[in-house]
């Protein structure tokens, strides 16, 4: 045997045990980039629910904004005194027919005098108030609203109020 040939043996037997060496390390390579992905995805995941809950967040907010300038722009429209009646219905006399306010079933309706049906203006509402709200030179009413929430675990409460004054003929 000459120099040569005891080179490719020896190069034989070298690569082969790297090749074996190189199949473990590939191994060890792998479950570390599944290690990565589990918790890329749970990650990914996480952040995919808290993003779906600032989304319905800010439609719920968007909804109750929208109820809120509906009822004040109906207060501001009340020709006569606005009245609560024992059911906690807010009734407003307006030069187009009463509109009435009502929480029922957890939402809040508003039914107009020419309307046939009550018309839903929010919904899922926890509680809703509508109140006088006594002020020196001014009558002015209050409603205040706590939105249901879909989470058990949230640290804040969707709580809204909005202050309208009626119009200068009701204010008397």
């Amino acid at each position: 045997m000459n120099f040569n040939s005891q080179c490719r043996v020896a190069n034989d037997r070298h690569s082969a045990g790297a090749a074996g060496f190189s199949l473990v390390e590939c191994l060890a390579y792998i479950a570390v980039f599944f290690v990565v992905l589990g918790v890329a995805f749970a990650a990914y995941y996480r952040m995919d629910e808290q993003s779906r809950a600032l989304t319905s967040n800010s439609a719920d907010i968007v909804r109750a904004t929208q109820a809120g300038e509906r009822w004040r722009a109906d207060v501001r429209a009340a020709t006569n005194a606005v009245q609560l009646q024992e059911n906690q219905e807010l009734r407003l006399m307006t030069r187009n027919g009463d509109v009435s306010y009502f929480f029922r079933d957890g939402a809040v309706w508003r039914q107009g005098t020419n309307d046939r049906w009550s018309v839903l203006v929010l919904s899922p509402v926890k509680s809703s108030a509508m109140q006088p709200d006594a002020r020196a030179q001014v009558s002015a009413w209050r409603w205040e609203i706590e939105l249901q929430t879909k989470r058990t675990n949230t640290t804040t409460r969707p709580l809204f109020s909005f202050l309208a004054a009626p119009g200068t003929e009701a204010g008397r």
